[in-house]
């Protein structure tokens, strides 16, 4: 009875005193998965398409944390305890103050932002009880939600099982200060200017590099090509007819610099005599005598009616005698050729003048 008695006691002792006896189940707890709504990633992604990778996340922590280390809360929890938190809250440590009112030791959150096009997810795991952010995934990135929720199962298991060796290594992690939350944001941005026509110009940056961080001031300068001139910027990044530009980096640019062709400089066409051939020769002929015919016509009529100027201007003078008029017959005659007299003159005059402008210009 003895030997039995020492044999409990000493069983219970060894219980007792054996490591991780009484180690406390931590609770962790897997917030909804938020959209970065300044990148656009919520005209992408469906309420549907969020809940499932949020699913994802909190399936992977149950495959992959000891259960008798960790309680993976479930999502009826999180949303019962947290929603009204969420409502409230809008500060940086919002999932920390949601992780102490639900009672979470670790809160597991996924951010969806957009960048180049592509879908990024961020998986992060932090302590409530100071704010430290203990485990996170490498950036998955996709350009649709089916195969952003296959790779992260992938980075969440990885991230998981990173968490647990870490915390396996060290019994009691050291104490930091409770860090704000820092929102997820992309690291760098691009800028992409190009000309229009491509051969009409060149647009050169400063500072020249691939990619900028948010807040750098990029400077651009169009400078056209020979026979070009910049007409002015379009695009979503900025417009105007200087051809300098300076933008701030707040996310990807896009710019064209626009440019147009100088008329005056294009060299004109030189027209292309036509080889002379007999039919060319006859007509030429045919219409420098037509020309001749008529400016002889012309000069013939133009003669004629000078010639009759002239006669008339006799007959005028025929009626006077020492300045005056015989009678009053004479008279009216005497007027009737002064009349015709210059009509004569004027008219003829017309017609030389015709025929000579024929000749010379025809």
């Amino acid at each position: 009875m003895k030997r039995l008695t020492f044999f409990l006691f000493t069983a219970l002792f060894a219980a007792m005193t054996a490591p991780g006896a009484f180690a406390q189940v931590k609770y962790v707890a897997v917030v909804e998965t938020e959209l970065d709504a300044r990148s656009g990633a919520t005209a992408d992604l469906s309420a549907a398409e969020v809940a499932l990778i949020t699913t994802e996340l909190r399936r992977e922590a149950v495959k992959n944390l000891a259960q008798d280390k960790y309680s993976v809360m479930t999502s009826e929890t999180v949303i019962a305890q947290g929603g009204a938190v969420l409502e409230e809250c809008a500060g940086e440590n919002c999932v920390i103050t949601l992780g102490s009112k639900i009672g979470a030791d670790y809160i597991v959150r996924g951010i969806i932002s957009k960048f180049k096009m592509r879908l990024t997810l961020s998986i992060e795991m932090y302590e409530t009880e100071n704010g430290t952010l203990v485990a996170s995934s490498d950036p998955v990135r996709s350009e649709n939600a089916a195969e952003l929720l296959e790779k992260a199962a992938v980075a969440c298991a990885e991230m998981y099982k990173m968490f647990s060796t870490t915390r396996n290594a060290a019994r009691k992690p050291p104490v930091t200060p409770a860090a704000p939350i820092v929102p997820v944001v992309p690291v760098t941005y691009t800028v992409t200017a190009v000309a229009n026509p491509v051969n009409g110009g060149a647009v050169s940056r400063n500072p020249d590099q691939t990619n900028y961080a948010p807040g750098t001031s990029v400077n651009l300068i169009a400078t056209s090509a020979n026979g070009y001139k910049f007409i002015g910027w379009t695009g979503v990044a900025g417009s105007g007819r200087k051809n300098r530009l300076t933008l701030i980096m707040d996310g990807d640019k896009s710019v064209t610099a626009n440019f147009y062709r100088k008329l005056e400089l294009e060299p004109r066409p030189q027209p292309i005599a036509p080889k002379p051939d007999a039919g060319i020769a006859q007509d030429r002929a045919a219409k420098k005598r037509r020309t001749t015919l008529a400016a002889v016509g012309l000069d013939v009529i133009g003669a004629g009616f000078f010639a009759y100027g002239i006669y008339e201007d006799g007959n005028m003078k025929t009626y006077v005698d020492d300045g005056r008029y015989e009678n009053r017959a004479e008279y009216e005659s005497a007027k009737k050729s002064k009349t015709n007299r210059n009509i004569g003159y004027i008219v003829g005059s017309a017609f030389l003048l015709s025929g000579i402008s024929v000749h010379i210009f025809f």
